[in-house]
């Protein structure tokens, strides 16, 4: 019975320092992992360099999901003035000074400030404040084809489909001036070079 608890105390001195140390391993790597993805985007190469050394050959594309921070919510003075950017092109002068003045009266409106608050709130809920609307919007609520309507992608590579040969190496797709003009029916000749 002495030897049989012997063994006991010497596995659980051994076991209890290598369960500590691999926790502490573990939540080392989640803490330098979080501060990477919050300075990776800026091209820091350290945070680059430890998400690569961290992160595994190929981590799985959701493995960092729980560690990436939660989206901010902008100002309310910032959404308006990107609104007001984003408008300038679409309206006239007189419009867009129309959009300017209620842009204005929105910021300091009661309004606005309570719907900035609730936006604040809402953040601090969930990580991404943002993406329950996202989906909704942009996605499930569109009757039109996504594909062509919101997959940026696919419109990009139909440019190859409709005005020219695609081969698999985009990087192959040679076309020279004369080729360009002398598109017919969306039938290309090559030109001579």
């Amino acid at each position: 019975m002495q030897e049989m608890m012997e063994r006991v105390w010497l596995f659980v001195a051994v076991s209890v320092p290598t369960v500590f140390l691999y926790y502490i391993l573990k939540k080392s790597r989640t803490v330098v992992i979080q501060w990477a993805l919050k300075h990776a985007y800026k091209d820091n190469q350290h945070a680059l360099l430890a998400l690569k050394l961290l992160g595994g050959s190929s981590p799985a594309l959701d493995e960092f999901q729980s560690l990436l921070p939660a989206l901010p919510v902008p100002k309310l003075s910032a959404t308006l003035k990107q609104w007001l950017e984003s408008v300038r092109p679409l309206v006239s002068e007189e419009s867009f000074r129309r959009a300017e003045e209620a842009a204005r009266e929105f910021e300091s409106s009661k309004e606005g400030k309570e719907l900035q608050a609730q936006l604040v709130k809402r953040s601090k809920k969930c990580s991404n404040w943002l993406e329950d609307w996202w989906v909704e919007f942009a996605y499930l609520r569109q009757r039109v084809s996504l594909v062509t309507n919101v997959n940026y992608f696919c419109t990009d590579s139909c440019d190859f489909i409709l005005h020219g040969a695609y081969t698999s190496d985009p990087i192959r797709w040679d076309e020279g001036e004369e080729t360009r003009r002398s598109r017919r029916g969306g039938v290309e000749e090559r030109g001579k070079s």
